[in-house]
């Protein structure tokens, strides 16, 4: 049976204050999945990996999902399903592949498929030809909650990114969909479109996998 959703648009909220809302949700025994939607203000964002990692100029915080460092801002959507995967027989590398492809479907379908995307082994997100567009970071709790998400950069500011090392990789730049493309999509018509590929392949996958498991 395909999970019933809940969906909320928090606008552009402070990261600290949604991160905080995501642990308050998941403690609370709430047993709905939800996708959550909005942007932050700028900030630096360090995962468990980069914890001790200071920038100077910008404001930083120390978030509890894995990985390293990487910028929210105003431009930028995120997106943060928040479910029990740990119940869906779903693998954590199989929800990584999800969102990525999540990413993919939905800035194919802004571009009309005029943009050349990709996957890398390595790091977790989707790159272009000039750099990440889209980043992904994940919390798994004891009781099977997975929470954070991803990133995608639509329009943000690329200045806070140079001034860190992009999800821990020298290598590693960022674009946005308006520094690469020249597009500039509506977040609210781009949240649209990623909710509904979201759901789409979240579902597919919990039904393919609650098929194989009973036969």
């Amino acid at each position: 049976m395909p999970l019933d959703w809940m969906y909320w648009d928090f606008g552009i909220q402070p990261f600290d204050d949604i991160n905080v809302a995501m642990r308050t949700w998941i403690a609370s025994g709430k047993n709905s999945p939800a996708i959550w939607m909005g942007e932050h203000p700028v900030v630096i964002s360090k995962g468990t990996r980069s914890h001790s990692i200071h920038v100077p100029y910008w404001p930083q915080s120390c978030a509890d999902r894995g990985g390293e460092m990487t910028v929210h801002a105003p431009g930028q959507l995120v997106c943060y399903p928040l479910w029990v995967l740990g119940r869906s027989g779903m693998s954590l590398t199989k929800y990584r592949w999800i969102l990525e492809q999540a990413v993919i479907n939905t800035l194919s379908t802004i571009t009309d498929s005029s943009i050349v995307l990709m996957r890398r082994e390595s790091q977790p997100g989707v790159f272009t030809p000039n750099g990440k567009i889209a980043s992904i970071g994940l919390r798994l709790s004891y009781s099977g909650w997975t929470s954070h998400g991803l990133s995608m950069n639509l329009c943000c500011p690329l200045k806070p990114f140079h001034d860190i090392v992009c999800c821990g990789d020298l290598t590693t730049r960022a674009t946005t969909l308006y520094a690469h493309k020249g597009i500039f999509a509506p977040i609210v018509h781009v949240k649209k479109i990623l909710y509904g590929e979201l759901i789409s392949l979240i579902n597919q996958e919990v039904e393919h996998v609650h098929h194989y498991s009973s036969t």
